[in-house]
């Protein structure tokens, strides 16, 4: 029996969502049908740069979520956007891949996880690196208890940015900030290899002229006595390794969050490489199946693991005193 099509909208129309369109090619069973952006020419102009002359373009977010001929949308405005534009959608009747962070923090994140319940909807945090075949890989060979009972987990993603306090990153306005952009990835990598909250967080960071941090590093400590070390920045590049440490060996994973190797070493035995390509279009894969299926949510990527996430980076930002100035109340809900 023929899957049925899935018909995706595209909302807000930056460089991310350039990427995610290009691999978007490679997921078989879906079509991207119609853009949305704050104005009819840019959204034109990009349909036009992404070769998508059968997509419909609108000049604003509230005529694409109102599109029948939409099932899901991928949304990928700056992160303060986040929750507006999902309940948005999921007002609409539109499943959700929302890109990483699932929202500024974790009092957004339940308004956005509570409504897609209600309403019986599937929203999903677009955190590709998690599904990835090589990450894939690796999350199955510690759970399979190849390395042994995994003791530390290292993570850091660091590029060399230039302050720009119109850039969103550097933006408080816009959520700006390593923690948010870069830092999540670590965090919920780590996360998700331990699958607990951390019972102590302690963490550190810059914090440029324009009041964001430019440079974050963290230490948790998880259930066990296991330990993690989370570290972010703009101010310059590393290799951006990720490294699972466990009483039996442990796994190397260089550029982690767009894995396309990883090094696996088994006590007594030579260490060796795995490998596969690096593409957004998998986590395309992962929604349309499970909205072929009903499902609500990911059993890889529930929003139990991405709520746990924002308490984390709430936890970060307490300790480092960096709060938005949009946020109010105790649970810094917009």
């Amino acid at each position: 029996m023929k899957k049925p099509i899935i018909r995706w909208g595209i909302l807000g129309l930056g460089w991310i969502a350039a990427r995610f369109i290009r691999d978007f090619g490679k997921a078989e069973g879906c079509t991207i049908t119609a853009l949305g952006s704050r104005s009819l020419p840019k959204a034109e102009e990009f349909k036009q740069e992404m070769g998508l002359a059968g997509a419909k373009a609108y000049g604003s977010y509230e005529e694409l979520c109102a599109d029948p001929g939409i099932d899901a949308i991928y949304i990928a405005t700056p992160h303060n956007l986040h929750e507006h534009n999902t309940l948005m959608a999921l007002e609409a009747g539109k499943a959700v891949l929302c890109e990483k962070p699932l929202a500024v923090n974790a009092g957004q994140a339940g308004v956005m996880a509570a409504a897609a319940r209600a309403k019986g909807l599937f929203l999903m945090e677009a955190m590709w690196t998690l599904f990835l075949p090589v990450m894939r890989q690796a999350v199955k060979l510690v759970r399979s208890g190849t390395i042994g009972r995994v003791e530390r987990i290292t993570a850091d993603l660091n590029f060399d940015k230039v302050p720009d306090a119109q850039s969103r990153l550097f933006n408080p306005q816009l959520a700006g900030g390593s923690l948010l952009d870069l830092g999540v990835y670590p965090l919920s990598f780590i996360q998700y290899l331990f699958g607990d909250e951390p019972e102590a967080v302690e963490a550190l960071a810059c914090i440029g002229s324009t009041g964001v941090d430019e440079q974050v590093v963290s230490i948790l400590r998880y259930p066990g006595a296991r330990l993690a070390q989370a570290a972010a920045s703009f101010r310059f590049q590393t290799a951006n390794r990720a490294r699972v440490e466990g009483t039996k060996g442990w796994i190397e994973i260089p550029d982690f969050f767009m894995a396309t190797t990883a090094t696996v070493a088994e006590a007594g035995k030579n260490p060796y490489v795995i490998s596969a390509e690096s593409s957004y279009h998998y986590q395309v894969l992962e929604v349309n199946d499970c909205l072929r299926r009903g499902a609500q949510e990911s059993a890889i990527l529930p929003l139990k693991h991405s709520l746990r996430v924002a308490e984390t980076m709430d936890l970060i930002r307490q300790k480092i005193g960096l709060q938005y100035p949009f946020e109010t109340g105790n649970n810094r809900h917009t």
